[in-house]
């Protein structure tokens, strides 16, 4: 009974420090994305999804909340059918795409439209069987050169 209860105690602590290298992980995960000077945003499943973005698309977006809206309801500017494509492409492919830089009107904190000029690095994401299971968008806020 006793080694029973040792092995329990044993395999109790196991997970314990297993669940703090986990949460210890993730934490500089998060660090990691936030601190990116890129704009990064997770698009789950076949409808691309929103699931998740750092501060930097929350700045573009203007603090709305648009996890679990379709990406094509959110990206939907005259500008950005070509994008909305590249995206898809990207998924349905599962390929590495690279944008040139492209121009687009963004509103600012006070709702006025601005120029504004980004390249993105679509990069497919899998699950744990390889299946394409959504993309990450890697934005770069660029200037006129």
């Amino acid at each position: 009974m006793q080694a029973t209860n040792d092995e329990l105690t044993a395999r109790t602590n196991e997970l314990q420090e297993l669940g703090r290298e986990i949460t210890n992980e993730r934490k500089l995960l998060t660090e990691m994305v936030e601190n990116s000077p890129f704009l990064i945003m997770l698009l789950k499943g076949s409808s691309l999804v929103v699931s998740a973005y750092n501060a930097g698309y929350a700045l573009l977006f203007n603090n709305r909340h648009v996890i679990g809206r379709p990406f094509e309801e959110i990206f939907s500017g005259v500008e950005m059918p070509n994008f909305i494509r590249l995206v898809r492409e990207a998924y349905e492919q599962d390929s590495l795409c690279r944008t040139p830089r492209m121009h687009t009107h963004v509103a600012n904190e006070q709702g006025e439209s601005t120029d504004s000029h980004f390249i993105h690095t679509i990069v497919p994401v899998h699950d744990v069987t390889g299946k394409v299971d959504g993309v990450v968008i890697y934005t770069e806020n660029v200037r006129e050169a």
